[in-house]
């Protein structure tokens, strides 16, 4: 029965480790340009407990994305969070990413919206850090669609920032 129980464990504790632990540090960041509204919709997606360590690092107290008592701190810092760590340059005019919202999802993958008002990019600077200084292999690809047409970027911790031309 204790060598059982023992298995068990053993078990559980492996696969609780491996729910959260993971080998590969990735953000998505898709941005599109409505001309109609002119203005650039972002949506970046990664996973939700790296971004949880960030912000209780930089803030220096516990930070749990699904914590309902802690949403409305968590919305200033996810809009702190993305000012600091991604900058857009459009036809040499530095972009205000406005914050929108977030949603996580039951399997940790974090959605934040962002957008800005820009007349048509035809030069587009982009910096993106996110997670970089807390995981050194963080990989953060960019996707940019206009017109039908996209382009993308890789970032990681050597290399911050791009330009996309169109």
């Amino acid at each position: 029965m204790k060598k059982l129980f023992f298995i068990l464990l053993l078990l559980f504790v492996s696969w609780s480790h491996s729910v959260r632990a993971h080998e590969y540090f990735v953000s998505i960041t898709e941005a599109e340009y409505d001309q109609k509204n002119q203005r650039i919709e972002i949506s970046i997606s990664l996973t939700g407990h790296d971004l949880e360590k960030a912000l209780s690092d930089i803030y220096d107290e516990k930070v749990l994305l699904d914590s309902e008592k802690q949403q409305s701190k968590i919305e200033n810092y996810l809009s702190a969070y993305v000012q600091s760590y991604l900058s857009i340059e459009c036809n040499g005019e530095e972009l205000e990413l406005e914050y929108v919202g977030h949603l996580l999802e039951l399997d940790d993958k974090l959605y934040i919206f962002v957008q800005a008002k820009s007349d048509k990019p035809k030069t587009i600077k982009i910096s993106n850090s996110i997670l970089c200084d807390y995981f050194p292999a963080q990989e953060n690809y960019v996707h940019w669609s206009q017109g039908g047409k996209k382009k993308s970027l890789v970032f990681n911790s050597d290399k911050k920032h791009g330009t996309i031309e169109w």
